[in-house]
């Protein structure tokens, strides 16, 4: 038997397993497509958030699958809103994501912007490396991006097939400064390097669009412009975003109208066991208790909590075995049952307590 109860511990288990996998990877991808060091802060925290609300109906098998699922969705639509936001307010995105701040530009060290990032010499090395410059000197512009990798900009002279090479006069490389961003000008992008925006309007006039209709507008150091119209809108993530939120808010709405509503009549049912009198009718009225119970926890395994639901499952239970019981057990029997359904409603209800 106990061997028999193991394969089914066991079978339970994994399928739990399957359904939290293809859970967090249905997450994932609705979040988007993301390399591990490309997440911006917000990203990073939302997906280690995710794991661990996946992790916890593993560990513990009494644990209803939806108290992993709601969390997961409230997690998914977060991180929607907040890159809906981002796309719109330039604001809010340098709030949640930070700047791209130059640490050498002009091929002069920053040493200033490196302290504020606290980033060692050593780490600009390893980082500049890994783009393949193995020197400083051959470095016009080095920029640490909001993810916290680093983008280098080579100098002319030392590009592949350098001009110095062709004994050829060219202008120097520069890097293209975003001045608008979906639609907004960005007055600020690189730190401390601003743009007036009397300039940032002329260069849109110059650009032969509407402000609104750009999605990125970029120039350099000589005057070259790049402009990106816009494709398409936002609004279908937040869309996304409201569904996932409606759902969640709706299975909590559930929870807690089903608990209160059942729990509160089986309640109601068992004091008006307790005040009857005559024993024959108590004993029928338990009964009736017994069936309520049935029917409410058929669907209350699906979003309480197993092992709350099993100790008041037991209570209820031993109103079976009333029969050679006289009034005084059987109201005892009644008054511990009517503790643990009052567990199950006071566990569900949304209070302060329960958040904290």
């Amino acid at each position: 038997m106990q061997k028999i109860m193991a394969v089914i511990e066991m079978s339970i288990v994994f399928i739990r397993a399957v359904i939290i996998y293809i859970a967090v990877i249905i997450a994932l991808r609705v979040m988007g497509k993301r390399q591990i060091g490309e997440m911006t802060p917000h990203e990073l925290v939302i997906t280690i958030l995710v794991s661990q609300v996946a992790v916890i109906p593993l560990q513990d098998n009494a644990m209803p699958l939806a108290n992993m699922i709601i969390p997961i969705l409230i997690f998914v639509s977060l991180e929607i809103i907040v890159s809906a936001l981002s796309m719109k307010s330039i604001g809010f995105r340098n709030i949640i994501q930070g700047k791209p701040i130059f640490v050498i530009k002009n091929g002069k060290l920053d040493e200033k912007q490196l302290r504020r990032l606290r980033i060692t010499i050593d780490d600009l090395m390893d980082a500049v490396r890994e783009k393949g410059f193995f020197d400083l000197s051959e470095v016009q512009d080095a920029v640490v991006e909001t993810n916290g990798t680093v983008s280098v900009l080579a100098k002319a002279k030392d590009s592949p097939v350098t001009p110095s090479q062709l004994h050829l006069e060219v202008d120097e490389k520069s890097t293209a400064v975003p001045v608008v961003t979906d639609g907004k000008p960005v007055a600020e992008y690189f730190g401390e390097n601003k743009i007036k925006n009397s300039e940032i309007e002329l260069l849109v006039t110059q650009s032969g669009k509407q402000i609104t209709d750009i999605m990125l507008l970029t120039i350099d150091d000589n005057g070259k412009i790049n402009v990106i119209e816009k494709r398409g809108k936002y609004m279908k993530r937040l869309w996304f975003s409201a569904v996932f939120i409606l759902a969640a808010l709706s299975l909590c709405a559930f929870e807690q109208f089903y608990v209160y509503k059942d729990c509160k009549e089986i309640i109601t049912h068992i004091d008006t066991a307790i005040d009857e009198t005559d024993l024959a009718a108590k004993k029928e009225k338990c009964a009736a208790i017994e069936d309520e119970w049935e029917d409410f926890d058929r669907l209350a395994t699906y979003i309480t909590d197993h092992a709350i639901l099993h100790s008041a499952e037991i209570s209820i239970g031993t109103l079976n075995d009333l029969n050679d019981l006289n009034e005084e057990d059987t109201n005892e029997a009644l008054i511990e049952a009517k503790s643990e359904i009052e567990q199950v409603y006071d566990h569900s209800r949304i209070n302060l307590s329960n958040i904290l």
